[in-house]
């Protein structure tokens, strides 16, 4: 026969735990730990906060570097394009293929550690050259093609240039020209492949075809993700479909940031929750 817990001890149980609560309450236990938790948090948004702003003023000189004032947007866009190949081709050389290193070089691959070690192949450089657009101004979104079956097999962007969305592909420096000079679109490069093609060069994977594009997976993240396009397709409607979620966090640390501050947001109000309780139980 198992054992059973009887009323007595099951009654005593709870009594203990609420016992510990109504300790750290009364005590300092709770306090300090909040107070803990604040200094922690705060410390870790001025860290954040340093590194974002130290790479936007990296990225700012190079574009000091590449483009003047007197360019037009295509311009802009080729110049930056040709710049990010010509920066991270080599460091993909050296690093390909080594393993990352730490937590930073792991979950905080923000644009400066894109740009120096180029490991994630074609998404740094469309992760840099992304946010160069951004800083010049022009608007982007990540673009994952579909080779055969699968998706992701490519990774360029799309940004807007006159009011039309080009496709730009930093690890080969290749923006495909249309027959009236102006940049090509991935719909019109893959519906005309057989045209397209003979622009690319010699080192260029046949593969990457232009069959079919996504800018964000939504089924990367099971429930989580499906629920949000939901949500987002209430705002934007079938725009949903071609909303680069990736585009918007490509400086990590103001995006970590941002939803440290958030968490901070929280803590505020459940400590002020907490002081009011405290100052209510001492009147």
């Amino acid at each position: 026969m198992g054992l059973k817990l009887k009323p007595d001890n099951a009654k005593a149980g709870r009594i203990d735990l609420m016992s510990v609560v109504r300790l750290l309450t009364r005590s300092n236990t709770l306090s300090l730990g909040m107070a803990f938790a604040h200094g922690l948090i705060v410390m870790a948004v001025i860290v954040l906060a340093v590194l974002s702003e130290y790479e936007d003023g990296l990225y700012d000189q190079i574009l000091e570097n590449t483009i003047t004032l007197d360019m037009d947007d295509q311009q802009k866009a080729l110049a930056l394009l040709h710049r990010t190949h010509s920066l991270l081709k080599p460091r993909l050389t050296l690093f390909e293929g080594e393993n990352y290193i730490n937590v930073r070089d792991t979950y905080f691959r923000s644009s400066d550690v894109q740009l120096i070690d180029a490991k994630g192949a074609c998404g740094s450089h469309a992760h840099v050259l992304g946010r160069l657009l951004q800083r010049a101004g022009i608007e982007i979104r990540i673009a994952q093609m579909k080779c055969g079956n699968f998706w992701g097999c490519h990774i360029l962007l799309d940004a807007k240039i006159n009011d039309k969305w080009v496709a730009l592909d930093a690890l080969y420096g290749l923006a495909f020209v249309s027959p009236d000079g102006t940049l090509a679109s991935f719909e019109e490069i893959g519906d005309n492949w057989d045209v397209y093609r003979l622009q690319v060069p010699n080192d260029y994977e046949l593969s990457y075809a232009y069959e079919d594009v996504r800018y964000t997976n939504w089924d990367k993240i099971p429930v989580l993700m499906p629920v949000v396009k939901t949500v987002m397709s209430l705002f934007v409607g079938n725009d949903v479909e071609t909303l680069s979620v990736r585009s918007y966090a490509l400086n990590v640390y103001w995006t970590y940031m941002a939803i440290l501050l958030g968490v901070y947001f929280c803590l505020i109000v459940v400590t002020i929750l907490f002081v009011r309780r405290r100052a209510n139980r001492a009147i």
